[in-house]
């Protein structure tokens, strides 16, 4: 099982880290749905998370599902 399909609190910690270092904002909405992690930045974008590998070191990426408002993140 990936861990971007693991619905634990220490799962959603990490993300939720990992989505205020790549997005340089805080407030980031983090919740699981569907069988998945998602965020949602002060954008208003949804994000889905992805299991990532970069440089050899394990995280997450995220892809952007829908629009947000004019604010970017």
């Amino acid at each position: 099982m990936l861990k971007s399909e693991i619905n634990t609190e220490a799962v959603r910690k990490e993300i939720g880290a990992a989505a205020r270092k790549h997005f340089h904002k805080r407030n980031i909405d983090v919740f699981f749905e569907h069988g998945q992690w998602w965020i949602i930045p002060p954008s208003g974008a949804a994000y889905s998370v992805n299991d990532s590998v970069t440089n050899g070191v394990p995280g997450f990426s995220f892809e952007q599902v829908s629009e947000g408002n004019d604010e970017r993140p």
